[in-house]
């Protein structure tokens, strides 16, 4: 099985984020990403890349709990 086939497969609400300053997973792979998997939900992080920058913390922080929010409800 293919691993997009797998990700479609998924029947558990993800979120992917979207951290647009990484050098490693440039658009459109968090894009492509979220496509694969059935329902899932994409969040930018402005300033985020590869590292956790204090910066970004309560952005992500924010991104986590409204998912995990909207899962729970």
């Amino acid at each position: 099985m293919l691993r997009t086939d797998r990700l479609a497969a998924n029947e558990v609400p993800a979120l992917v984020i979207y951290a647009p300053a990484t050098p490693i997973f440039l658009p459109p792979h968090p894009h492509h990403l979220a496509q694969c998997v059935r329902g899932a939900r994409l969040v930018e992080i402005p300033g985020m890349g590869h590292a956790l920058p204090p910066a970004v913390h309560g952005s992500l922080a924010a991104a986590i709990l409204a998912h995990t929010g909207a899962a729970a409800g």
